[in-house]
């Protein structure tokens, strides 16, 4: 006998199919719960300001990475120019677990773990997150105070959490010298999110590479060393972090002065390295055509002490990444002996070198 509603017709065997199907479906929704891949729940109303003096305390475990105090820093300026009210003094450092009813303040933001007897954040779920230095977790505990958990597996996807809730707020830093901050006094936000709502693309190398051979901005001041150019520089570096990106590179020049421009280049890659941003740059073993830093300046001699030579004189600077063009023009590579040659002598000069950059290989589209 067949049973019917509306215009489905349920015979005993589509039942059966029907009910290991919702079985399957809540079997893998629970799953991803106690794993942490469901992750926008509900949304949740949080005051800024309680008349006209902030309703938010920002609690944290002494001193802080130098990258994350960084973070911190743009937090609170981004909290001041939303509200138009100082939170520098709503920063609290603990070394123990405190009690919130000794602060009269309706949230309170921890940025890390350890701070609250009774915290947001799960013990399964800080596990977690010590086992994966590339994830992050904002969790809200709802309640009096409200209470908001940042906490990730290092300092750099810390900085990360950081700013993805800043986005959250409204704040959007959409270039390295104008940022939009909302006028508000409370924000409404998502309780629970993790690095999958904001990274999108698994991607592990976020970024932008430079083509300096044209004359962009970042031409002069990359290759013409002074502290205001290093400022734009920096500029540009947190700019990246802000927006969860950690790749930086550019194009090498040729004529470039290494002797005099090293310093200036480790100043960049240091800040960017403090900061978690990996710096690459691409040069050619020998471009005849481009203005690409060569390798090679001359064919007709020895090439592989040239190479040597130039690589250990350009490794003074800690590159993490280098693009080696095989071109020698903008229609042709070398012969791809030759070429191999080049790599191979190229793999062996960084062998000595402590932090070994990767590298990689350009070759014209119809070149095998």
């Amino acid at each position: 006998m067949h049973k019917y509603y509306g215009f489905l017709r349920i015979t005993p065997s589509r039942a059966g199919l029907l009910v290991g199907l919702l079985g399957c479906i809540l079997s893998l929704f629970l799953y991803n719960c106690l794993n942490g891949k469901v992750s926008r729940q509900s949304s949740v109303i949080v005051p800024l300001l309680s008349g006209e003096k902030p309703a938010l305390k920002i609690v944290t475990q002494g001193k802080l990475p130098v990258s994350v105090e960084m973070a911190l820093n743009d937090l609170t300026f981004a909290l001041e120019k939303m509200t138009d009210v100082s939170f520098n003094s709503e920063v609290l450092r603990v070394d123990q677990p405190i009690s919130p009813r000794f602060f009269n303040r309706q949230v309170f933001l921890l940025i890390g773990s350890g701070m609250l007897a009774d915290e947001p954040l799960s013990g399964y779920e800080l596990e977690r997150l010590k086992n994966n230095p590339e994830q992050f977790i904002i969790k809200v505990k709802e309640g009096s105070p409200l209470v908001i958990q940042v906490e990730a597996g290092s300092p750099l996807y810390m900085q990360y959490a950081i700013y993805s809730l800043l986005k959250e707020f409204g704040v959007a830093y959409y270039h390295p010298r104008e940022t939009y901050f909302p006028k508000v006094r409370e924000v409404s936000i998502n309780n629970y999110y993790q690095q999958s709502d904001f990274i999108k693309s698994g991607l592990k190398k976020r970024g932008f590479h430079f083509h300096t051979e044209f004359p962009i901005p970042l031409t002069h001041f990359l290759f013409n060393p002074s502290d205001k150019n290093f400022g734009y520089i920096r500029e540009y570096l947190d700019y990246l972090v802000r927006n969860l990106q950690n790749v930086f590179q550019f194009s090498l020049l040729s004529g470039l002065n290494m002797e005099h421009w090293t310093p200036y280049g480790q100043r960049i890659a240091n800040y960017a390295h403090q900061r978690g941003i990996k710096m690459g740059a691409s040069l050619s073993f020998n471009n005849q055509q481009k203005k690409s830093y060569q390798l090679i300046s001359d064919t007709e001699t020895e090439e592989t002490g040239q190479i040597e030579t130039n690589l250990k004189r350009l490794l003074k600077v800690p590159f993490d990444s280098l693009v080696l063009d095989f071109s020698r023009d903008s229609r042709q590579t070398w012969p791809a002996e030759k070429v191999k040659s080049w790599f191979s002598s190229a793999k062996e000069a960084i062998k000595p070198i402590a932090n070994q950059p990767e590298l990689y290989g350009l070759v014209l589209p119809d070149n095998d």
